[in-house]
């Protein structure tokens, strides 16, 4: 679903949108609600791609829409401090394992992230070590990311991503949640808290769709939510963003919570980059050799959405292995299924997506 264009408003601008909303497109064919974060799903690849090398790198950087290094300042700049989200990166070696100094200083410089020697053999150790990682820099929101049966004799590398994002709404919304009918796909309708307010929003109509931009204090970042036309599959018209205009809108908007987890990879070998993950990968960049491949990527995220604000969190973990063995409103009520976004509207990225079909 290549839907949603995103301006260019930064020096290191990551704004091409085209992985986000084709990842969450497939992951979105399954039933129910969805959210990830393609942000943590690519920075954590573009750890591994920055030791690919032929057909694998060039696979790698197609799909991700890799050009320079200007993901890896968006992570850097993601410090969780004066309200921008929190982002981390690391990564566990295998006692005895070797990567090229070039590698290891990759990991460093561009991510934060010097390659730590752990024994994958203690595969429970080894989890506990890095779920512990994780769960720490999500708020505790994201746990488990990866389990002991994920580890074997030849797992050589674990890179990892965690994205925290936890804001205020610019506009809070007041106590005038009600009970009220949310319309299922099936037909069903069901009561739910639905959250209220009435104030001047940015806010498109385009082709039976609506949106509305909710902004978070300070600004900077925002949620739009999009309620596509009743009785159309779940989709966004392509530009829609780019028309968003002040408008006096009464927003009606579920409390909604929201965890899914994933595997990726036969996901993204369908995106264009199957090379990674056979016996074809090169990652000689990793270690001077091609023996290794991706065998894992483990994906995480969590939101929850009430009249204070968002709380938002992901984790992706990519596994290397060793190859062979005033004016009247206008309404916007959320009673039905929605996708929703939250973007960084200065850098163009889009740091979570997701669909609720259920608000309970």
């Amino acid at each position: 679903m290549r839907t949603l264009c995103l301006l260019l408003l930064a020096p290191f601008s990551v704004a091409d949108d085209a992985f986000d909303f084709e990842l969450f497109s497939r992951l979105a064919a399954r039933e129910g609600n969805v959210v990830c974060s393609p942000l943590s799903v690519r920075v954590a690849l573009a750890m591994a791609h920055g030791g690919a090398r032929g057909t694998t790198a060039a696979e790698m950087a197609s799909v991700l829409r890799l050009d320079g290094d200007g993901l890896a300042k968006l992570a850097r700049a993601y410090d969780g401090k004066d309200g921008r989200p929190a982002l981390a990166d690391a990564a566990w070696v295998q006692e005895g394992a070797t990567l090229l100094p070039a590698y290891e200083e990759f990991l460093a410089r561009q991510y934060g992230a010097p390659p730590v020697a752990v024994d994958f053999g203690a595969a429970d150790a080894a989890a506990r070590r890095i779920n512990a990682w994780v769960s720490e820099r999500t708020g505790d929101r994201i746990r488990g990311i990866v389990s002991p049966d994920m580890f074997n004799a030849n797992t050589t590398l674990v890179l990892a991503n965690a994205l925290h994002f936890k804001a205020a709404w610019e506009e809070p919304f007041t106590a005038r949640t009600r009970e009220a009918p949310f319309a299922l796909a099936s037909g069903e309708r069901i009561e739910v808290p639905m959250m209220v307010q009435t104030e001047h929003f940015g806010y498109v109509e385009k082709d039976g769709a609506q949106a509305v931009e909710l902004p978070y204090e300070r600004g900077r970042y925002s949620m739009v939510v999009v309620l596509p036309r009743e009785g159309v599959p779940a989709a966004v018209p392509e530009g829609l963003l780019g028309l968003l205009k002040d408008t006096h809108v009464t927003v009606h908007l579920p409390r909604f919570r929201v965890e899914t987890a994933f595997r990726l990879e036969e996901t993204l070998a369908l995106m264009g980059m199957p090379s990674a993950f056979g016996p074809d990968a090169d990652f000689s960049g990793m270690n001077g050799k091609k023996d290794l491949f991706v065998s894992t990527v483990a994906h995480k995220a969590f939101i929850a959405v009430d009249e204070e604000g968002t709380e938002a969190a992901a984790a992706t973990a990519v596994m290397a292995e060793v190859k062979g063995d005033v004016s009247k409103p206008v309404a916007f009520r959320a009673d039905r299924p929605f996708l929703f976004l939250i973007r960084d509207r200065e850098a163009g990225s889009v740091l979570f997506l997701g669909r609720v079909s259920d608000p309970r």
